[in-house]
């Protein structure tokens, strides 16, 4: 089978999955939203990534640009996409973005714990106060990714 013979919903892949059980739950969105949690992670210094180490904000950057492949589905489908730093190495300075940085990229965890305690607690902490942000908004479906 070449992909022309697929049903035009095969190439949406794990959306595709959802679109069908929220529809078989008989369940109706009208808006959606993506939170995406955009932090940096010291263990990139290992080279374990396609990306370069603590670069983060690049692909930020992207996104706010509307150049990644996930901001061009949103884009399509008319879905909001919401960036919070909780700990990008280099901030991006943007009125999109909003700011809740924890700190300035988790540390190698090969080294030492990637996050102190207070930083888990705060992150914990920043989570929840998130949470009750977003709750005012109109949304029925929210969906959360990082970077």
């Amino acid at each position: 089978m070449i992909f022309a013979d697929l049903p035009r919903s095969a190439a949406m892949g794990r959306l595709a999955y959802w679109q069908q059980k929220l529809s078989q739950l008989d369940c109706k969105t009208q808006q959606g939203i993506l939170v995406i949690f955009a932090a940096d992670n010291g263990i990139s210094v290992e080279h374990c990534s396609m990306y370069k180490p603590m670069q983060s904000a690049l692909i930020v950057q992207e996104h706010l640009n509307e150049q990644a492949p996930t901001s061009r589905l949103l884009k399509a489908v008319k879905t909001r996409e919401i960036i919070v730093d909780v700990g990008l190495a280099s901030p991006v300075n943007d009125i999109r973005i909003w700011n809740r940085n924890i700190c300035l990229g988790s540390r190698n965890f090969l080294q030492e714990d990637a996050l102190k305690e207070g930083e888990v607690v705060r992150a914990i902490q920043t989570g929840e106060k998130l949470w009750y942000e977003l709750s005012c908004f109109d949304f029925d479906i929210i969906a959360v990714g990082e970077i």
